[in-house]
């Protein structure tokens, strides 16, 4: 549990989340799923990113880039869409279904399973075999160098 939770941001804009995440003891709230989890004592303001939508894709010449803030399920089944004109996607929808029942996939967010870095988990073993990217506070890097950065830093980065 949050106990000494007593702050929610409303931001409207990706610079003003970032800039609200530099404030001691303020977490992203994605799904929530991994903030509930992981339950800090700690932290005392969150950031609500629901009106910056990052529930959405991108498809790129080179592939396709999934939102934060999308849960699972909806992930899996746009990468189910793209199957057919993106070969990874396919692939993608696949490991999405294996990483949990589909109740906890309606509510678990690509930006919770990014942050928890489970050592289980089979999606970002896939994402790490792929190659992928992740883009936190307005740069990208590797999802390799994202799985051994700082626990603060990948705690408190906005993932686009």
């Amino acid at each position: 549990m949050l106990i000494r939770l007593n702050t929610i941001h409303h931001p409207t804009t990706i610079d003003e989340a970032i800039h609200l995440l530099t404030e001691r003891n303020t977490r992203p709230l994605y799904g929530g799923v991994a903030l509930h989890r992981e339950s800090p004592t700690h932290v005392t303001a969150v950031v609500d990113l629901s009106k910056l939508k990052l529930d959405r894709y991108r498809v790129f010449d080179a592939g396709f880039s999934l939102g934060s803030m999308m849960t699972l399920e909806k992930a899996r089944q746009t990468c189910l869409e793209l199957a057919e004109k993106i070969p990874n996607a396919g692939f993608i929808a696949e490991i999405l279904k294996l990483e949990a029942p589909i109740n906890q996939r309606n509510t678990l967010t690509i930006g919770d399973v990014l942050v928890e870095q489970r050592p289980n988990s089979i999606f970002l073993t896939a994402l790490t075999a792929l190659d992928a990217q992740v883009d936190a506070n307005g740069w990208p890097r590797f999802i390799h160098d994202w799985l051994t950065a700082p626990k603060q830093e990948v705690q408190q980065a906005l993932i686009t």
